[in-house]
């Protein structure tokens, strides 16, 4: 069973996110976050090679820890090889190496193997194959995929030896929830990671330091507050709550920078708001344009 609230250590293993004014944390601090996560019960812990040495981080923490690591869920991510250029030949020893080499830096069998990138589906079989033989091998239990639109969620499904998948859910951003997409993920068995739900970040900063490429923002940041006031809440609060308002989300990655952020998001995650908040919340940002709610078009 994960916890609902999953750890995202992007911000441990490097400079991470718009309003991220801390950068990397200590490995002292780094380790304190780690373990405030298992004393709260969050056994959800979600990396990637690409997030610096995150992985080696949390497999050093983890090391030290036995406790910890007996009850980990642990999800990493396979490097993006259609930009690595990777040919369909090398696919499987690309990807059994990249597996290989997460399994020894965290220490412990992957609980959650996923593909950094939805385009690297076009090496099909060979890709399918590859990562079948791995959780024959033993390293992963499941594998999954992080994706940004709901095209890509339609297309996944499709795939039998999918059954995690990790998708941007906030309060600016509802694709997922159009067409009972969610609803569908879940018949199909899927585990479903909600993440960017701050937007990196953008959702908690003040609308003052806003850069100005993003200042189309600030009109629903002032709507959206209001609706945070009228509702007792603060805007990290509404943040939150309205995602763990999705009973089809499974668990919610947040990072942090500090153990205090990680208190404070894991009593969040308790909230309710009710279904008059959320048709507000809808309202209110209706017809919002892409580029605002897709980081990748910053």
């Amino acid at each position: 069973m994960i916890s609902r609230l999953t750890l995202g250590t992007a911000q441990l293993g490097m400079d991470y996110g718009i309003a991220n004014k801390a950068g990397k944390p200590s490995k002292e601090k780094a380790f304190k976050i780690l373990r405030k996560a298992f004393e709260l019960g969050i056994n959800s812990i979600d990396t990637a090679s690409a997030y610096g040495d995150s992985e080696q981080l949390i497999g050093n923490f983890l090391a030290i820890n036995p406790v910890c690591r007996d009850r980990v869920f642990i999800t990493t991510k396979l490097p993006t090889m259609s930009k690595l250029g990777i040919e369909n030949q090398e696919v499987t020893n690309f990807v059994e190496k990249a597996a290989r080499a997460s399994f020894k830096k965290l220490g412990v069998r992957i609980s959650n193997f996923m593909l950094h990138d939805f385009h690297d589906l076009q090496y099909g079989n060979v890709l399918e194959k590859s990562l079948i033989k791995l959780k024959q091998s033993g390293i992963i239990d499941h594998v999954g995929v992080s994706i940004y639109e709901p095209e890509e969620a339609e297309s996944i499904m499709q795939y039998k030896i999918f059954d995690t998948i990790q998708l941007p859910i906030n309060l600016l951003d509802h694709r997922f929830l159009k067409n009972n997409l969610l609803k569908r993920l879940k018949a199909r068995g899927f585990t479903v990671f909600a993440r960017s739900v701050f937007l990196q970040g953008l959702l908690t900063m003040n609308p003052a330091n806003i850069p100005k490429n993003l200042s189309e923002v600030k009109n629903y940041f002032y709507d959206l507050r209001e609706i945070a006031i009228n509702s007792g809440l603060k805007m990290k609060e509404l943040a939150i709550a309205f995602v763990a308002s999705i009973t089809e989300v499974d668990s919610i990655v947040i990072g942090v920078d500090n153990e205090n952020q990680l208190v404070s998001n894991f009593e969040y995650v308790k909230l309710s708001i009710s279904q008059q908040t959320v048709e507000l919340i809808t309202q209110v940002i209706r017809g919002i344009d892409e580029s605002i709610i897709d980081p990748r078009k910053w």
